[in-house]
């Protein structure tokens, strides 16, 4: 029955295959091809003669460690040096393999270390020295930098990270505004909504910040319909509140919820929505209809695409180096697009925001979220006319 017995050892190459067949080419190592002394050694062989080289000249062990310190001094003045909404100054440090060259058993890599300075505008970062230290064995030389081996080139941050940094802050300060003032039935849904608009605008902001602006699109849409609902309730030829409540009412079968349990949940809306004397509309209001859904426009539509996982949002991640080759990119570089939705995010935040401060009573810095709102809104538009987001149509070349 095929049964191996205890002291009997089994041949590896008779095991999963017929003893008697031939040996496979590819397992038989007496077939491999003799390099010769003069010609060039082929494709074929290179790869297992470059492992035996390595595994004859390299020494087991253990990993060497090594920890990167940059030492420098903050120059400038302010009463706070840190970051709006950062208890302290902050350097966000990310390293990478640039390119990594074999010479016969070493190997020489060159790091890519991105530093990014998170203080107040008023206040930089002066690198004064990089310095690297390892742990030594078999008394090996310190690793030792020179001028020659380290290029420092400064990148110019974003400005839309400044932006995006600002919104936080400015929505808790409005929300601990009102932190003891009850808000009744159904102001609470109101709320619940504004919190959700507010849960959009941050993982749109984790996205763009991990590099991925084009998957930050749905969140953007999300945040940008909550907008508009806001806009249409606190509009004072409308419905008002009661387009809460009407939402509320429809979740239920969007969800495909328990007829029952549905039944249940709708009459209690209904009946709280009695008490408070509130109108509810027969349908929602399209949000397309709104101010600031129509002035974000052309995020929309990408969003919508990338929503329903369409292949125009295919294009965006892209990218041609030469006229030969096409790239896909997961993680896109900074640049146009990036400054686009993001600042698209800001504008749809800041305008739920100033809605939701009159709907609930809070306090803001109105002249503070109207400059910053400004300060976007030019982003935005620079940035939509650089970008072309047309997906190529030579995708399939």
């Amino acid at each position: 029955m095929g049964r191996r017995h205890a002291g009997r050892p089994t041949p590896a190459r008779t095991l999963n295959r017929n003893p008697t067949s031939p040996t496979s080419p590819l397992l038989d190592r007496t077939q491999l091809p003799v390099p010769s002394p003069v010609a060039e050694p082929t494709v074929y062989w290179r790869g297992p003669l470059i492992a035996h080289q390595l595994v004859t000249a390299i020494k087991p062990k253990d990993v060497q460690s090594r920890r990167k310190i940059a030492r420098g001094r903050l120059i400038g003045a302010a009463e706070d040096p840190a970051a709006e909404g950062q208890l302290y100054p902050l350097l966000e440090w990310s390293s990478s393999i640039g390119s990594v060259v074999r010479e016969g058993s070493t190997f020489q890599i060159k790091d890519n270390d991105k530093i990014t300075v998170r203080t107040h505008p008023d206040v930089s970062f002066q690198l004064d020295r990089l310095e690297i230290h390892g742990r030594l064995q078999d008394g090996q030389a310190p690793v030792e930098m020179s001028e020659q081996d380290m290029l420092i080139e400064p990148t110019p941050e974003p400005k839309s990270t400044r932006m995006l940094t600002a919104v936080m802050p400015m929505v808790d300060a409005a929300t601990a505004s009102g932190a003891d003032t009850g808000q009744s039935f159904p102001r609470t849904l109101g709320f619940y909504l504004f919190g959700q608009g507010v849960a959009f605008f941050q993982s749109a902001h984790t996205l763009i910040n991990d590099h991925q602006p084009v998957e930050a699109l749905s969140a953007l849409r999300g945040l940008a319909i909550i907008a508009s609902r806001f806009e249409q309730i606190t509009d004072d030829s409308g419905t008002g509140i009661g387009i809460v409540v009407r939402m509320a009412l429809d979740s239920p079968g969007e969800l495909g919820a328990d007829p029952e349990t549905a039944a249940r949940y709708r009459e209690e809306l209904l009946n709280g929505a009695t008490s408070a004397g509130i109108t509810i509309p027969d349908e929602l209001p399209e949000p397309e209809a709104s101010a600031i859904y129509g002035s974000l426009a052309l995020e929309m539509r990408l969003a919508q695409s990338t929503v329903n996982g369409t292949y125009a949002a295919v294009g965006l991640h892209v990218k041609r180096p030469d006229a030969e080759h096409a790239d896909f990119h997961t993680r896109l570089e900074p640049g146009p697009f990036t400054e686009m939705v993001a600042s698209a995010c800001v504008i749809a935040q800041l305008d739920l925001l100033k809605r939701g401060a009159m709907l609930f009573g809070w306090t803001i810095d109105a002249q503070k979220i109207d400059d910053l709102l400004e300060e976007a809104r030019e982003l935005n538009q620079a940035s939509a006319n650089q970008e072309s987001p047309a997906v190529s149509t030579d995708l399939a070349e």
